[in-house]
Order: structure tokens, then sequence, then C-alpha cells
């Protein structure tokens, strides 16, 4: 036993329906339980608090309980006016903010509130043509490979794709049969052919499924047998036992070329095989690019995935200001000798002072007069020196995120190394070998910065600063100092954050002074001098950075990919009905393509009468598709307007075939009206009058005709977007 029950789904519709959904919520509302005095109090008390949505949704079940309520009337037509004026004024701020999607949304809210808020519809026409620039240029800005890889990635898929043709949520009910008829049964009713792997077997079955899509139920029933189908082609399948060796015999191999813009090569290739464990996939680090070769299905996931890792990275501006403080201080005082030692010479008999020799005659007759001896001369030393020197630098470091960037103050030195190569010789000596390296002297900054969602960055700093003392190591050799400070900071951008304490503090003293009196305590310093040198080096840098862009991550990227299971990935990204991506098919089992919604709306949109006039109002629709039955509720002043008659209007049979229209006024300013199409004739363009309105001018005054709902089916049963607009008449006597 079968039970098939087809039902109709809704479509989406894109934004314009948004909108109008939107308008239908808050000006049509629905019949709720409870008594009018309570919707009454709860309108009044969000009129009140400036909750216009919510007091224009109360208001107007009020009125759906007593259409007759002049007062509850009255106030939701001032309700969905300050309702309007208080979407402009957020679309007008969303505009000011640069997000135009969000003011177009709020100004149609707006316009559609009420159709006489001038403001609104001209800032919203302002917005429309800016939107349609912004496009335009983003267009513009594409380059050639970048509208290429679009395309691609809209593309019908190389494999066949199964486009059946059932509709909407459906309920399977069969019980004890064999598994192939009950195969055969479902495809019959999707309208496709089914094929069987020769090595299935058919056992029998119970299958139920309730409100369900036609796609979900096939890959239902497969599942639960153990079976897995391959599309053949447009309308066959063929279905066997689900093995490794069965979905290798009958799973279609793609290979496809992935050019990656931001993403490295080898790492997307490597997390493809990590995660969806494809074994031909090669790296192309020249052309930085990944070819993968496997099911359709795999190559499809790795689409998206691939999709999701090629994402330009985030980028960081970093100010740095370095600043390099050395001092020297040197004291030098005490007592000085010209020198610390004494000479002693004679006199030689022509009167010359130190000769190369004297005679031995001459020693005996040598006297004190003959004698000489220096003494050295004494100074008194006061004398201190201190010299600053500072050296600032402001570079700029700008850094993707998660990369590291490096920045070198100072020079690099040549070291000259020289090696001995006992096998290097000439003549049995040893040729010495010399080569030259240089090393980085002075500060060398290295950052790695990370940028947060929220807006902070972490830095991770390296700070070395190298100096070089000369000829002071072994045979003259110079010898380098360093100093390094490796550290991790979180950061607002634009936050500075200052390091410093890379000190560095060299102090030599020398004291020189005569023996045993420089020894004494209190009188050393007579007798003696003293001699300090401090030499004081110190680093300060301040660091500051500014986030240049984020990384380029959407909506989309956050959303879970279906990847099927363990034993057989499945991509799930594209319709079987057409191959066009899932965001385009949720709520669309037809595979049609989407349009814009149908525009219903009283003619002339603007009348003016006077009291006993006769009015005529016509129900007009405009737009594409093709419908099939439509179904309208409109509510008026009964004050001002009363309705005598609804007459059908020749957009449904105008190709001759015959309709079906019915018309009540189910209370005091609103009537229900339907027409549709009898038997399957298919439907006709949504294009003329649906049913014209016919009233007698009862009072003096001015009222909106309103389109409170609007349902429009195609010929499917699905329902079809609507827009739909007011009338405005005005009676002056």
């Amino acid at each position: 036993m079968n039970t098939i029950i087809r039902r109709p789904r809704a479509t989406r519709t894109g934004r314009s329906a948004v909108i109008a959904l939107a308008g239908l919520v808050l000006l049509a509302g629905c019949a709720s339980p409870g008594g009018r005095t309570d919707s009454m109090k709860r309108a009044d008390r969000y009129a009140r608090a400036g909750e216009w949505d919510n007091a224009i949704t109360f208001y107007q079940k009020v009125l759906q309980e007593q259409p007759d309520d002049r007062n509850a009337r009255s106030q939701l037509i001032r309700a969905a006016a300050n309702a309007s004026q208080m979407h402009r004024v957020e679309g007008e701020r969303a505009e000011r903010n640069g997000d135009l999607e969000l003011a177009q949304l709020e100004l149609e809210l707006a316009v559609r509130l009420d159709v006489t808020n001038q403001l609104a519809i001209d800032r919203l026409t302002d917005v429309n043509v800016a939107l349609e620039e912004q496009r335009a240029s983003r267009e513009s800005e594409r380059t050639t490979i970048e509208r290429a890889v679009l395309r691609s990635r809209a593309a019908a898929p190389p494999v066949p794709v199964l486009e059946h043709t059932a509709m909407g949520k459906m309920t399977f009910d069969y019980r004890a049969a064999r598994i192939k008829q009950i195969y055969r049964a479902v495809a019959k009713l999707g309208g496709i052919n089914v094929l069987f792997d020769p090595d299935m077997r058919s056992a029998n079955a119970t299958f139920y499924l309730e409100d369900v899509q036609y796609e979900e139920a096939l890959d239902l029933l497969t599942s639960m047998q153990g079976h897995f189908y391959r599309v053949m082609s447009a309308n066959t399948i063929l279905i066997a036992e689900d093995s490794q060796q069965k979905r290798r015999q009958y799973s279609p191999q793609v290979m496809r070329t992935f050019y990656l813009s931001n993403a490295d090569a080898e790492q997307v290739s490597a997390a493809l095989q990590t995660i969806l464990a494809a074994r031909q996939v090669m790296p192309d680090t020249g052309l930085n690019a990944v070819t993968i070769r496997d099911t359709a299905e795999v190559v499809e996931v790795a689409e998206r995935m691939i999709a999701r890792l090629d994402k330009a990275r985030g980028e960081v501006l970093l100010q740095v200001e370095l600043f390099e403080l050395d001092r020297t201080v040197m004291d030098d005082y005490g007592m000085s000798l010209s020198d610390y030692g004494t000479t002693l010479s004679v006199r030689q008999s022509g009167g010359t002072v130190n000769p190369p020799g004297i005679s031995l005659a001459d020693l005996g007759r040598l006297t004190t007069a003959d004698a000489f001896i220096t003494i050295p001369s004494v100074r008194y030393q006061f004398m201190k020196q201190d010299t600053s020197f500072r050296l600032i630098a402001q570079p700029q470091l700008r850094a993707s995120d998660g990369q590291a960037s490096a920045l070198l103050v100072g020079e690099q030195r040549p070291i000259v190394t020289t090696t001995f190569n006992p096998s290097n010789t000439s003549g049995g000596d040893v040729i010495p070998i010399a080569t030259t390296e240089y090393k980085d002297v002075g500060i060398v900054i290295q950052a790695t910065p990370r940028v947060h969602h929220d807006g902070t960055i972490t830095l991770q700093l390296g700070i070395e600063v190298t100096a070089v003392q000369e000829g002071t190591g072994a045979q003259g050799q110079p010898v380098f100092t360093a100093r390094t400070l490796t550290t991790t900071l979180r950061l607002m951008e634009g936050e500075t954050n200052l390091l410093a304490g890379l000190l560095r503090d060299d102090e030599r003293t020398t004291y020189t002074g005569l023996p045993i009196l420089s020894d004494i305590p209190v009188i050393k310093d007579l007798f003696g001098r003293t001699e300090r040198d401090v030499l004081q080096t110190d680093i300060v840098m301040s660091i500051t950075p500014y986030i240049v862009r984020m990384a380029d991550i959407d909506d989309e990227d956050l959303e879970a990919v279906f990847v099927g299971t363990e034993n057989a990935i499945s991509g799930g990204g594209r319709s079987r009905r057409g191959g066009r991506n899932n965001d385009d098919t949720a709520d669309d089992a037809s595979g049609r393509e989407l349009t814009d919604p149908v525009r219903v709306a009283l003619q002339p949109a603007e009348s003016f009468a006077a009291v006993g006039d006769r009015l005529s109002l016509d129900i007009t629709a405009s737009g594409e598709g093709s419908v099939n039955n439509a179904g309208l509720r409109v509510n008026w002043n009964a004050q001002v307007l009363r309705l005598v008659e609804v007459r059908e209007g020749g957009m449904l049979r105008g190709d001759g075939a015959n309709t079906s229209f019915t018309s009540n006024q189910a209370g005091q300013g609103t009537a229900a009206i339907g027409v549709g199409r009898v038997g399957s004739v298919g439907g006709v363009d949504p294009v003329g009058v649906i049913a014209t309105l016919e009233f007698e001018v009862m009072g003096v005054g001015e009222t909106q005709v309103q389109i409170v709902s609007a349902a429009l089916r195609d010929e499917a049963g699905r329902p079809m977007a609507v827009d739909f607009e007011q009338a405005t008449v005005t009676v002056d006597r």
C-alpha cells in the first residue's frame, strides 16, 4: 500500500519578499486569543513606549475582532505613520554608517508603512542608486581571474544531475513490499528511471516518511536499506549495495585545478588529504594551485573547503618608536705626579749632562755640584665630565596575520675568519684561507601579529640589542655583547605599549697614588688620583598596532557543510534539480529560477470624489511567472466608502479558460476575494486586472484602501512572491 500526499512549500524570494512579508506581519497581523480590551491595552502601552511596530500588530488584532472600531483604526494609522518615520530615521542612520543594504531594508519598510512618506521615498531612491553603483563598481574592480573563478563556481557540475518532476513535500507509506518495487514506485513518482546492480538482492521492506522532499526521501530510503544510488543521466539512477567496491565501480571521477589567491598550495593540499582523505592531490607551488582527482562528491566538497581556506589574511601596521639613550660620566680628581720616578745624572767635564760615558780619572774629582736629580711635578686634578647621546628611529612595519616581520636598526659588521686546511699547501707550508661573514649589530626587532575577532591584536615580540667591542677578545678579535627580550602582548587597536629595561651599565675606577701615603684613609686623596668612568646605555621602545584589514571571512564561511558519512562523502552542495547551490534551492523544490515579486496594486493610486459618487478601483497585477489562482483581502474606512459590487477581472481568463470567482464582505470595511482557473489548464502571466471594486462614497474624509494580504499561486500550487500597494481616496464634500 502506498499513499502519496503532495504539499506545496513556500519559496524563497529575496530581499523584496522579505520586506513584503514584514509589511504583511506589521499591517495585517493575525487574530489571536484574548479579548479586544486586552489587545487594545497592549497596543496603547506599546504606543506610549514608542514601540510602534508592536503597537501596529495589536491595533490590527483589535480590528480583526472589531472591524468597526474607529478609535483602533485611527490609532493604527497614527502608529503606522510613526513607525514609518522611525524606520526612515534608522535607514538614514544606516546610510550614514555606510551600511547601504540595511538602509535599503529600513527605508523600504518605512515606505510600505506609509506610502505618503516622501522623505523615505526620496532616500530610498538615493540608496537604491548608490547600491547599484556600488555593485557595478565592485564588479568592475574584479580582475579577469576573479571573474573566471566566480563563473566556475556557478557553472553546472561536469557529471549528470538528476532532474525529477516531484514537487513540494510528500508522504510515503510502503509496507511489507519488495524493496525493488518500492524503488520503482518512488522513481515513478519523480518521473525518473531506475536501474539495479546485478548483484543487488531484493528483500521485503517497510518505508514510511511524512512531509519530506523527494530528494530527502530517496537519500533516506537508500541509506536505510544499505544501498546508494548513482545518477546515470538526467532522468535515470542506478541503485547498488553500499560498499567501497561498488562505489569505486560506479562513481565517476572528476579532475579539477584550483588556483589559489591567498592560501598556500602545500598547506591546502595537506588539508584536503587530512580532512577528505583525498589521495590524488598535487600542489603546484609555481602557480600556487592545487589539482585534485576524485569522485564528483569529493571534488564538490573540496571546492567549498578551498573557498573557505583561500581567504585574505588580516594585516597589521606596527608604528614603532626606538630611543637608545647613552650616557657617559667621567670623574677625575686628586693629586697626580708628572712622573712617578726620579733620575740621577752627573756632569761631564765638558759640561754636558748625561754623557755617553765618563773616565775613571774623573770619578775621583766628582763633587756634589756635579750630581743632578730630577724631581716630578705635582698636579691636583679636579674634573667631571657628563656626556649624553640619544638615537631616535621611527620605523613602520606592515605584517600579515600570523606572519613574522623583522626590522634591523644598525649595521652589519664584517668578521674575518681564518681557517687552515692541511690539504691546501704550497711548498710544504699550509696556506691560510680567510673568509668574511657579516653579523648584525644594533637593534633587531621581530614581530608576529595575530588579529582577533574582537579587534584586539596579539604581538609576539623579540628584541635583540647587539654591540661590539673592538679588539677586546683573544688576539685582538672583537667581542659582541647582546641583550635579548622575548614577550607576548595583547593590545587594542591604537593602544601604545612601552618597553624599557634593556639597560647596560659599565663602570671602571682607577686609583693612582704614592706608596704608604696613599694607603692612609684620611689623607689618601691628597697623595693619590681617582679616575672613574661610567657608561650607561638603555633601550626604550614604544609600539602601537593598527589594523589595516580583517580576515576576509563572511557568514557563508561560518556555515556547516554537509559532507555525507564516514564511508561515503557527499557534497550536498548542489541540487539534483538543476545544479544550483543549496542556498538557492533550500526553499525551492521545483528548481525554477527565482523572480522578482509580483506587484499587486490598486488603481488609480489616488482618487478624489464627492459624497454620493460611485468610485471604481481595479486590483491589478504586474510581474513575471505563471499564476493559477489568487486570494486577496482588502480593508477600507467604512465611514467614507461602502462596497457595492466586486467584479472579476480578465487576467486569469484572458486565454478563454474557465474560472471560479468568489467574493464576500467579511465585515464593515473589509472584503475577501478569490479567483482561480478551473481544471488542469496551467497558469497565465501575472499581468492585468484581477478584480474591480465598486464603492459608493458615504462620507467626507480621507481613507486608504489597503490590500492587507495577497496570495498568488502557480499551477503547481506553490505560493508566489507578492509585493502590493494601496490607494488613497479623498472626499472633499
